[in-house]
């Protein structure tokens, strides 16, 4: 079987969200303050990870 070609998949499953501006430009504004500046889906990742974890629904 010959190698794969491209990135590895880190992340199984993809969803599609849609959204308005606002909450398109605070993404992006949290994204601007991180150091290291994620692309959109990392910066996505965090924020859902950050109050999931809050609110107690994401396992250790």
């Amino acid at each position: 079987m010959p190698p794969s070609v491209g990135r590895p998949k880190k992340y199984e499953i993809r969803k599609l969200i849609h959204m308005d501006t606002e909450l398109a430009d605070a993404i992006e504004r949290f994204r601007e303050s991180e150091t290291d500046k994620p692309n959109s889906s990392e910066a996505i990742r965090r924020l859902l990870q950050g109050e999931l974890a809050r609110l107690g629904h994401l396992k250790d």
